[in-house]
């Protein structure tokens, strides 16, 4: 298994959204937040995955 944590030039960018949820350690981090019900739980989901994008890009 690839770390994509050491390793993030491996990953790669497809076209839809299943991709990221495919690749761990990621898909158990961001899973938690992947709601879409309706929009306000979807705009609360977004900001979720948005924080984490960007503690993604810090590390």
């Amino acid at each position: 298994m690839i770390d994509y944590r050491k390793n993030p030039e491996e990953y790669r960018v497809g076209k839809g959204e299943q991709g990221v949820l495919i690749c761990e350690p990621y898909k158990s981090e961001i899973l938690p937040y992947w709601r879409f019900k309706n929009p306000e739980i979807a705009n609360k989901s977004a900001n979720g995955i948005f924080c984490l994008f960007k503690k993604y890009l810090i590390k």
